[in-house]
């Protein structure tokens, strides 16, 4: 999942920078610390879900352009799908142990 990490705190440092906003404004405007958007921004933290969608919806992106990748296009759509998946399984399969 690194390729994924990577894509994201690049693209998080990258949308931030074009709107002149800085780590803390972020965090409030999605309801998360500071520090959370700092660790992911150094690939220390990986977001859950609905974070990743407050991020997606305050900058009124798509999900592909907040993890879009350094490749081609095609080949991004295929990794991009391939992570994804697996975060989403890895987060089903973790809140299904919970309620057990």
């Amino acid at each position: 999942m690194n390729d994924i990490r990577d894509a994201l705190a690049k693209n998080l440092k990258r949308l931030r920078a074009s709107r002149h906003i800085n780590q803390e404004q972020l965090a409030e405007a999605i309801g998360v610390s500071k520090e959370t958007i700092a660790k992911t921004e150094t690939k220390q933290n990986w977001l859950g879900a609905d974070n990743l969608n407050r991020i997606i919806e305050f900058f009124d992106i798509t999900p592909a352009e907040l993890f879009a990748l350094d490749a081609p296009q095609n080949d991004l759509k295929a990794e991009i799908k391939k992570e994804l998946k697996a975060y989403i399984d890895f987060e089903i399969g973790r809140r299904m142990e919970k309620r057990e």
